[in-house]
């Protein structure tokens, strides 16, 4: 069974009830509400290891087990080449935002970061195009009912990566780049 080390794999929502999981919604304005006046460098702050280092280890936990799921009966052929084409744009997406774009709003830049902004609110739209296809690829992040427990959780991380590459999209569209180009 393959090993997620320092993978949170399944948040406590996940386990829960559908009736005790939180609203995504809700959980969407009180993200809003936390960050709408925040600095815009304790955002930026916040995104990289909340968000870019997260997805970083997700990823690369998926594709270690999905490649020790590969072959099995049943299991997608097409997982693991998904997951690395989604790694390798999001890891040249998150390095941009680094070295590049943070940096830039850290100092002030406003309006003068418009164009890599539209670049990566493109690419966000990539992105979330790609997690649509991951979760067609696991019929909705669900194993089927004879799947391993290793399958359930994998699907289980990937669930957790699409909810967070969303939150984070979310984040960073909706009130990082929307308060940068407003300043």
């Amino acid at each position: 069974m393959p090993r997620f080390p320092n993978i949170p794999i399944i948040r406590t929502f996940q386990t829960e009830p559908q009736h005790k999981r939180p609203n995504h919604k809700d959980h969407t304005m009180t993200l809003h509400a936390q960050w709408q006046n925040a600095p815009l460098g304790d955002i930026t702050a916040h995104i990289v290891p909340r968000y870019h280092e997260t997805h970083r280890s997700q990823l690369a936990a998926m594709i270690e087990a999905g490649e020790a799921l590969d072959g099995t009966a049943g299991f997608p052929a097409d997982f693991v080449p998904l997951v690395q084409a989604i790694q390798n744009e999001l890891l040249s997406h998150m390095m941009k935002e680094e070295r590049i774009l943070f940096p830039m709003i850290e100092n002030g830049a406003g309006s003068g970061a418009a164009m890599p902004i539209r670049m990566m609110m493109h690419e966000h739209g990539d992105h979330q195009g790609a997690i649509g296809q991951l979760a067609a690829v696991t019929a909705n992040f669900t194993a089927p009912d004879n799947a391993s427990e290793a399958w359930r959780q994998l699907y289980a991380l990937a669930k957790q990566f699409a909810d967070d590459l969303a939150e984070h999209i979310e984040l960073e569209d909706n009130i990082l780049f929307a308060r940068t180009l407003a300043s």
